[in-house]
């Protein structure tokens, strides 16, 4: 994987470069077959992936929040992780389908959400408000 810098990221961490290094396949968390009303959020989140350009991107075009930003965003069954570096320091990052993300290693948790139109295409839903 190539280096990927951050620029635009509204968080502390935007002057640094920081490396993609894994993207794993989505992980889907309903305990047991969706209802079929959950069918459609089941086949999107089934259908859902991320490059490590567009995992940049996202965190690129994300707000840093001091805590999870949990109640201003949609909470979706469906999230895709991997690693990142930011400077000598290893990251587990997770970004949920609804348009949040995290960064966690041994120490610290830094948390994201996303409200940027251009985050649009990498989520499966946007925040409006929590206005369905």
């Amino acid at each position: 994987m190539g280096l990927v810098i951050i620029t635009n990221c509204q968080a502390e961490y935007s002057k640094y470069e920081i490396e993609v290094t894994q993207v794993n396949p989505v992980t889907i968390t309903y305990k047991k077959h969706p209802q079929p009303s959950d069918e459609a959020m089941y086949q999107a989140c089934q259908e859902w992936n991320l490059t490590a350009e567009q995992v940049r991107e996202f965190f690129m075009l994300s707000k840093h929040y001091k805590e999870s930003p949990y109640n201003l965003f949609y909470q979706l069954p469906c999230s895709i992780t991997g690693e990142l570096q930011l400077e000598d320091q290893t990251w587990q990052f997770t970004i949920d389908a609804g348009a949040t993300g995290k960064w966690q290693n041994t120490n610290t948790v830094l948390y994201f959400g996303c409200t940027d139109n251009n985050c649009e295409p990498l989520v499966l839903m946007m925040p409006d408000n929590m206005n369905p």
